[in-house]
């Protein structure tokens, strides 16, 4: 079972400053996947504990999942081929699925032993990418601290989180509790509850504990994608969720982003910038002395 501080409220609450988008500011996501279809992309179930320790990361393993599911589908629907390409050739894919890192998530977004806010992770998301699963690994007998220590993170998976970004851009979105299962019915939504009361014929009812976990939810039946087994979940529909979740998009996708730069990157690159700026200042000069 989860620790009681996987989730952390107060993070959650502290977190808002305003930034966050809210529900309808994102205009297009390339890989809305279809409700019909959704529970065929979610990802294979990864645990989020060892032989020795929990590491409070499921405000980053929920996000994660919903991205694994959204790349699962745009894989096969809509992807360019080269970011395909691209995707196999760094080991993003296993067994015909997308598999990412939890660590780097966690430790970039800022996991502590209290855990994280819903927000902190999928703004890293947005900020840092994704690498493949296998460069960041969960190791049986590792403690919290090696587990989530910064220097894990070397300067080669950052520079492949740029690249990533480079080729599909991610935007997330606030989604308030109200319009949950309205929404469930067009996207998943990266949510937090209270862990876990007994299920009931097979479902997981609404209890009043506190907030301590988060997941992510796939549709207004509500199955939850957990970290946990069983890792689906189907949930009461009248489970108790915190106020707010988060939805993730993929708004772009760039299949050749070294050879898309425009004018001022080239002259910038190249140290022609202030030349450029002169020439410019001098030609308007001379365009006015003409008319005076």
């Amino acid at each position: 079972m989860p620790t009681q501080n996987s989730f952390n409220e107060q993070m959650e609450r502290e977190a808002q400053d305003g930034s966050e988008w809210r529900l309808g500011a994102v205009p297009v996501d390339l890989a809305l996947v279809p409700l019909k279809d959704r529970m065929l992309w979610t990802p294979l179930g990864v645990l989020q504990y060892n032989n020795v320790m929990d590491t409070n990361g499921c405000a980053s393993r929920g996000p994660n999942n919903i991205l694994e599911t959204k790349l699962n589908y745009f894989y096969d629907h809509g992807m360019h081929p080269a970011i395909k390409r691209w995707c196999d050739e760094k080991g993003y894919r296993k067994d015909g699925k997308f598999v990412l890192s939890d660590n780097f998530l966690e430790i970039l977004s800022g996991t502590t032993r209290q855990g994280n806010s819903l927000k902190a992770p999928v703004d890293a998301l947005r900020l840092y990418g994704a690498i493949p699963a296998h460069m960041l690994t969960l190791e049986p007998n590792m403690t919290w601290e090696e587990y989530m220590n910064p220097k894990r993170v070397t300067q080669e998976m950052l520079d492949l989180g740029k690249e990533f970004l480079k080729r599909l851009t991610i935007n997330y979105e606030k989604v308030f509790v109200s319009e949950f299962l309205r929404y469930l019915e067009k996207d998943l939504i990266d949510v937090a509850g209270a862990a876990w009361p007994q299920p009931v014929n097979g479902v997981y009812p609404r209890h009043e504990a506190s907030f301590n976990h988060a997941f992510a939810t796939v549709n207004p039946e509500i199955d939850a994608l957990d970290n946990y087994e069983p890792f689906t979940k189907r949930l009461a529909k009248d489970f108790k969720f915190f106020e707010w979740g988060y939805t993730l998009s993929i708004t772009r996708q760039t299949p050749y982003p070294e050879i898309v730069l425009t004018m001022f990157e080239i002259l910038q690159k190249k140290g022609l910038l202030a030349y450029f700026a002169d020439w410019l200042k001098r030609f308007t000069t001379n365009v006015k002395g003409l008319w005076s």
